[in-house]
């Protein structure tokens, strides 16, 4: 049995806040599928009579099972939920189903989402409402292009990265491009400076490049000075994720 579910549309996916700055200077969006897509999508392609969810562990754990005609047999896949803030139990049924399905494929894409960062007033920020607007793949299921609008149809977010930001809400400003011109000198990380992140990304390299990559730069050794605060946050997020 060979399957290979659609990505998800735009409409179809949820925007929701993430992690939210302790000095409320920014917060985070998470990319997230709902239950109702992922059967839908198993009605598509498999049919209504030819899969089942199946619940254990007081609703910790959801198996879906996929009716194999060649080998005429179920084919199940199972996962565990967590707990939402409201209606617990519905919750955690919920995202367990979620789970499992991300196991099928149904939604896997949005794991390559890049790290969304918005930064301005958190107390207002996190209170907007957020859709993505646009969304890409390439052959390999990742996401190369994103577009995220709040309540208002204002873009705050556009990866890859774009000199952007907000003109109708100034809290809001999204990470510029960060190449100088050429005939002009760039004030970069003093080694110093470059070790502190370093230690703030647990000596994880590959946390602080992926960052510096998400602002613009090619190596770390490229940050700007007037960047370093702004990275630093974004890195000490990443880590709490």
């Amino acid at each position: 049995m060979e399957l290979k579910f659609r990505n998800l549309h735009a409409e179809e996916i949820e925007v929701r806040v993430g992690n939210v700055a302790k000095d409320k200077s920014w917060i985070s969006l998470l990319l997230f599928q709902n239950s109702r897509i992922a059967m839908d999508l198993l009605d598509e392609y498999v049919g209504k009579e030819n899969w089942k969810r199946e619940h254990s562990r007081d609703n910790k754990n959801c198996t879906i099972s996929i009716w194999d005609n060649e080998k005429q047999q179920w084919v199940g896949k199972e996962d565990t939920g967590v707990e939402s803030q409201a209606e617990k139990e519905k919750g955690l049924a919920s995202d367990s189903f979620k789970r499992s399905a991300v196991n099928w494929g149904i939604g896997r894409s949005l794991y390559s989402a890049p790290n969304i960062f918005l930064y301005g007033n958190s107390d207002e920020l996190k209170h907007d409402k957020y859709s993505v607007k646009e969304i890409k793949y390439d052959d390999k299921d990742k996401i190369t292009d994103l577009i995220i609008i709040n309540k208002s149809g204002e873009t705050v977010f556009t990866y890859p990265k774009k000199n952007k930001t907000n003109s109708n809400n100034k809290n809001i400003v999204q990470t510029t491009d960060k190449k100088a011109p050429s005939n002009k000198v760039v004030n970069v990380l003093k080694t110093e400076q470059l070790r502190e992140l370093l230690q703030v990304a647990n000596n994880r390299s590959d946390v602080l490049t992926n960052i510096a990559k998400d602002f613009g730069y090619e190596s770390p050794r490229q940050i700007k000075v007037e960047d370093f605060e702004k990275i630093k946050t974004a890195i000490e997020a990443e880590i709490l994720m």
